[in-house]
């Protein structure tokens, strides 16, 4: 089994919320870290947690869309996070929206072919928005920035 079927098959038992099974693919020193959010989560337990935070938000969470890259010990899954925001995610209450948020996962492997580290990259303000957090006000939002803009922004008025 390449790393890339590995890293499949984390998210076929992730999509099923088989973390259980997931357990058994995780070296021993795992480390989860995602990088917008700056948290890092260490051995099976925390990482297996981490995941399972995902899906308690998000009860309808899929990895979509995914497209997979591997090279000498690591694999690179581009994907599509996809889900309804129907349980409390990261101390915020259920918004009830969906979203459709870019991922971009990088994990490397033990020399017994177990995950050892995963990366996880995505944009935080594009999810925020998503779910109706943070507000886009387009009409409000003035594109014309002009020099006496920069002039006043430098001298602080």
């Amino acid at each position: 089994m390449g790393h890339s079927d590995t890293q499949r098959l984390m998210h076929r038992l992730f999509n099923d919320r088989d973390f259980a099974s997931m357990t058994e693919h995780l070296a021993d020193d795992v480390t989860l870290i995602d990088v917008p959010s700056g948290g890092t989560y260490r051995g099976p337990e925390e990482a297996i947690d981490y995941l399972a935070e995902w899906a308690r938000g998000f009860s309808t969470a899929t990895v979509a869309d995914a497209s997979y890259l591997e090279g000498p010990g690591h694999s690179v899954c581009f994907f599509l996070a996809k889900g309804r925001n129907d349980g409390e995610f990261a101390g915020m209450p259920p918004t009830n929206e969906t979203i459709a948020v870019p991922f971009c996962e990088v994990a490397t492997y033990a020399a017994d072919g177990r995950t050892e580290t995963v990366r996880f990259y995505y944009d935080a303000v594009t999810i925020m928005t998503q779910l109706g957090i943070l507000i886009a006000d387009d009409e409000e939002y003035d594109d014309e920035f002009d020099e006496e803009d920069l002039r006043t922004t430098a001298e602080g008025e």
